[in-house]
């Protein structure tokens, strides 16, 4: 469903009331056109009557605004068009002096108040209209709307502009501001409807154009000058009428005319210089605004680095204090000479004596053997315009540590770099933090194995890695036999120290190519990689069952454990991770229900126990 725009605002509320209005003034002249009713038609009985034609531009004129605001561009054009018609058609009947039909085409006129022609529009309004349709075929979706508002907008400003002549005209008791020589005259209803149209289209385009500051469109100077340049034009249209008038009743006036064409000139100077005036004022107080914007900004900026700069001076020592805490240094680098500034705190990452003199072969010798190839990559990126950013080892008192360093570069009108200042930190414990939160989260905290999540991991490369291949790989889901009497009768202490013996009789036990898990409780499992056949599973678990038959010394005392064991293989026995320790899992059970303490292979019948 269509809506209006997010940026709804009160031009778009002008707008909107524009083209009710319009409609509603054609709507109610229609009604008094069929009903007889004059007062809607003529307003009073000496103004010219609204003819028919013109109530049904009015009508669809404000019907095609309305459909465009709400996104129904299609129709707004269709109606767009049969107003062009209608306004192109008089036009051409006045030009041509041609009777196309169309003046009572559709009622027979019965007021000819100041009418040449019964039933056809004035040529105002003609005119009008036509400029109305062109204005709301820019507006509807088949021009970009953007590109358009300029035009649209001095579209407005024209329409305006000679419906407030026509309003003067009727406000002065002048015939000549709202009918040109004979012709039929525009009625006032019909001046006022186009100056709701006039006021509607240019707030539509107005809302639609990228206002600045001021919330102003670009083309506002542009509407100034138009709408006062057509005033004057027909302000001078008048007073040739009158001079025409007056001609006709005294003879010749030169001194008359000689002063009409006067204001005439003036007229169109003063409509240039008020749209000069108007975009030199729009322009300076965009700018003025502009202009403060930076001010203040620059004020706040300036203010700020001075409040940074006292403070500095006045606490370099808990400047140094801070870094040496922070553990980061800075140093600068002037590329051409090689020389290289470093604060105390980079002295000390890189555990160097204090004021050593330093350049990029001293720093490149603190950098761990297997990182300077990476580190010299990267300083010749940077020196080609590369950001530089990175992290590597360094060598400080035959300590391996980890360092950050960022840097920035300044280059001259060549592209040559010239100057680099950065920084350096020791990033060591921050390393060490991310290992830690490594181990936990792919290894077994009590026991120090691989959890259910490296599985998870291991076991998808691993079953990938089988099937590019064409290799077996197996399975080994192990339960410990009577572990619960160790925790009920010696302790939870006693358990935990029992499951860490397993687990290193475990590891001991496989292969370094295997990986031991602990699944979690008294459960654990091997994924054993690259088999030739079923005889290295059958070893293996007759290892695993062997060496953890024997009793365990756990804390002084000794402990009879066993374990069930049981066997899948990849890829006979399943394909993916889920099918292959579920398998392995039925196997294990088969091995409990048959008396625990051994191993089986899964077979198929055991899915039936």
């Amino acid at each position: 469903m269509n809506q209006l725009p997010d940026n709804f605002s009160f031009s778009y509320l002008l707008a909107i009331s524009g083209g009710i209005l319009s409609s509603f003034l054609g709507m109610s002249v229609l009604l008094g056109w069929y009903t007889h009713n004059e007062t809607l038609i003529q307003v009073s009985a000496a103004f010219v009557p609204m003819q028919y034609n013109t109530a049904l531009g009015f009508l669809l004129s404000g019907l095609g605004l309305l459909l465009i605001i709400i996104g129904r561009q299609r129709a707004g054009f269709v109606c767009a068009i049969i107003v062009l018609l209608i306004g192109l058609l008089t036009l051409s009947e006045y030009i041509l002096v041609i009777d196309f039909g169309i003046d009572q085409l559709l009622m027979e006129h019965y007021i000819t108040t100041k009418t040449s022609h019964p039933g056809r529009m004035a040529p105002n309004t003609a005119l009008s209209f036509s400029l109305t349709s062109l204005a709301l075929i820019l507006l509807s979706y088949i021009f970009n709307v953007h590109k358009s508002t300029t035009i649209v907008g001095i579209i407005g400003s024209l329409i305006f502009a000679l419906s407030i002549v026509a309003l003067a005209g009727y406000a002065v008791s002048v015939e000549a501001a709202y009918g040109w020589g004979k012709l039929t005259r525009m009625a006032v209803h019909t001046a006022i409807g186009f100056l709701l149209l006039g006021v509607a289209i240019t707030s539509l385009a107005w809302s639609k154009s990228d206002l600045d500051s001021l919330h102003l469109p670009p083309w506002f100077h542009l509407l100034i000058g138009i709408s006062v340049l057509t005033i004057m034009l027909s302000v001078w249209h008048v007073l040739n009428t009158q001079e025409i008038i007056l001609i006709k009743k005294y003879g010749v006036i030169e001194e008359y005319k000689s002063h009409i064409d006067i204001i005439l000139l003036i007229g169109i100077l003063f409509a240039f210089a008020l749209s000069i005036a108007a975009y030199l004022a729009q322009t300076n107080k965009k700018r003025t605004i502009e202009l403060s914007k930076v001010n203040e900004y620059l004020s706040a900026e300036i203010t700020e680095r001075k409040q940074v700069e006292t403070e500095l001076k006045g606490n370099k020592h808990y400047l140094e204090k801070a870094q040496e805490l922070g553990k980061l240094g800075s140093w600068e680098i002037d590329i051409k000479s090689n020389k290289i500034l470093w604060t105390d705190e980079t002295y000390r990452i890189f555990s160097l004596p204090q004021g050593t003199l330093i350049n990029y072969e001293t720093f490149i010798n603190c950098v761990h053997p297997d990182d300077r190839e990476y580190v010299n990559k990267e300083w010749e990126k940077a020196l080609s315009g590369k950001p530089y950013d990175l992290e590597h080892r360094v060598i400080a008192n035959d300590i391996v540590c980890w360092v950050r360093e960022k840097a920035e570069l300044s280059f001259d009108d060549d592209g040559q770099a010239i100057l680099a200042t950065g920084f350096v930190q020791d990033i060591t414990e921050k390393k060490r933090y991310e290992e830690q939160i490594k181990q936990m989260a792919l290894y077994d905290s009590l026991t120090g194995l691989a959890n259910r999540h490296q599985l998870n991991l291991r076991f998808d490369e691993s079953l990938a890695y089988a099937k590019r291949y064409k290799l077996n790989t197996g399975f080994l889901m192990i339960d410990l036999d009577n572990f619960k009497p160790i925790n009920d009768l010696l302790g939870h202490h006693m358990g935990d120290e029992t499951l860490k013996k397993v687990a290193n009789t475990l590891s001991d036990t496989c292969r370094e190519t295997d990986l031991v898990i602990r699944l979690g409780g008294d459960e654990f499992a091997v994924l054993v990689t690259t088999i030739n056949d079923d005889s290295t599973l059958e070893s293996l678990a007759q290892r695993i069952v062997s060496s953890l038959s024997a009793p365990l010394t756990v804390m002084d005392h000794n402990v009879e454990i066993s374990v069930s064991i049981g066997v899948a293989k990849y890829p006979e026995d399943g394909e993916s991770q889920d099918v292959l320790m579920r398998k392995a899992d039925v196997a294990l059970y088969a091995v409990k229900n048959s008396g625990r303490n051994g191993f089986k292979f899964y077979q198929s019948a055991m899915d039936a126990e």
